[in-house]
């Protein structure tokens, strides 16, 4: 993924984003995004990139994406690796494997809090 396109995105969409391996935003109309990482940053640059894609190795993520939103209460911004997932039971399954808050319903774009 080039960092530059993906920081750009960021910034574009400050009030939360999902990107896929291109950088590029992805909206599907039904299903869930659960992450499977935990980040939490006062900024985030290019090395906050780099250092997630290999996150993402260490998991042996093929096909993953990038999933931002800014906690406006306390100005942390959070990037966390994502899988996306059809089912809603399986990913409120492996949102609780990976301790996870909530999982993202892409259909009401709101978060499912377990």
């Amino acid at each position: 993924m080039e960092t530059k396109t993906i920081l750009k995105q960021l910034k574009n969409n400050a009030d939360g984003v999902s990107l896929n391996l291109k950088g590029l935003k992805y909206e599907p109309k039904n299903g869930y995004f659960v992450a499977l990482t935990d980040n939490c940053f006062n900024s985030i640059n290019s090395k906050t990139i780099r250092d997630l894609q290999k996150q993402a190795i260490t998991l042996n993520l093929k096909n993953y994406y990038l999933g931002y939103w800014l906690d406006k209460k306390t100005s942390k911004h959070y990037l966390d690796i994502s899988i996306f997932i059809k089912s809603k039971t399986k990913a409120l399954k492996i949102a609780k494997q990976y301790k996870q808050k909530a999982i993202f319903n892409c259909n009401t774009l709101d978060s499912i809090y377990l």
